[in-house]
């Protein structure tokens, strides 16, 4: 999942802040309904917790996959555009 919304990233120019703008929003609202169904359910404490700290982890581990993926496609990326007037030069 990371790669490929990494390649979009990189390949319409998005800058990573406005991916993680868009995920940190999104954990939000999706942790609201969470937390609406956990009350209309009558979870314990115990039982929300569990449910939102995998959540959270399952989001967090999303975002290091995003952000490893989008350095190394701007890497590459970068380092292309700086090899390729290099072999111009050598013919």
């Amino acid at each position: 999942m990371g790669e490929n919304t990494a390649n979009l990233l990189v390949g319409n120019q998005l800058p990573l802040n406005i991916a993680l703008e868009e995920i940190s929003y999104y954990r939000d609202v999706i942790g609201e309904i969470i937390k609406e169904e956990a009350k209309n359910k009558k979870f314990s404490l115990d039982a929300f917790y569990e449910i939102i700290s995998h959540f959270n982890t399952i989001v967090d581990d999303a975002i290091q996959s995003v952000i490893r993926s989008h350095v190394k496609d701007y890497t590459k990326k970068t380092t292309d555009q700086e090899t390729a007037p290099k072999l111009l030069d050598k013919d």
